[in-house]
């Protein structure tokens, strides 16, 4: 495809320094974003008070360079509508909907038992950027699992080891996806 006169190839505009401005705005709101992010764990209070000091050793907080390079391999992999990821069809392996906190801990917890090794160390992150994405082993999560989805009205859950992140979206619809 012909690059455009004042774009790139894929039609968007572009400033002097060749990058599109949506690349641009995207870099700056990380860069922003970044100054911000994390500056509010004691929203997880609730799942940290609940944890047993062996597993609460396995938890971490990460910073925002380890977070920014986990939303690059699972998160930013996706378009998104209102904050909800767009999978394509063919990497959803299930979708439910979940009308409580209480159903959606449930699947949570059934999808990483099932799908997830329990000592892969699985990536929770929050749908608000000053609450500080946490590592631990899968089944902490799984066994957490109320608590976590407590945390945030949206919450995904990345596992890289088996290439696979979960979406819980404060509308009740939650899915489970390969990440290709």
């Amino acid at each position: 495809m012909p690059k455009p006169a004042n774009g790139n190839a894929r039609g968007f505009a572009t400033i002097p320094n060749g990058r599109s401005i949506a690349t641009q705005i995207m870099a700056e709101e990380r860069t922003v974003g970044a100054a911000y992010y994390g500056t509010h764990p004691e929203v997880l209070s609730r799942l940290l008070s609940d944890l047993t000091p062996e597993e609460r050793r396995r938890v971490r907080h990460l910073d925002p360079a380890e977070n920014a390079c986990v939303e690059e391999r699972s998160l930013n992999r996706y378009p998104q509508t209102g904050g909800r990821l767009e999978f394509p069809d063919d990497s959803v392996v299930e979708r439910r909907k979940a009308d409580t906190e209480v159903e959606a801990a449930d699947l949570l917890a059934k999808w990483v038992n099932t799908h997830i090794d329990p000592e892969t160390e699985v990536v929770a992150m929050w749908g608000n950027y000053v609450v500080p994405s946490l590592a631990m082993p899968s089944k902490v999560l799984a066994d957490h699992a109320g608590a976590v989805v407590a945390s945030s009205s949206d919450v995904w859950v990345y596992a890289d080891r088996e290439s696979l992140i979960i979406e819980r979206f404060h509308d009740g619809r939650t899915t489970l996806a390969r990440v290709g």
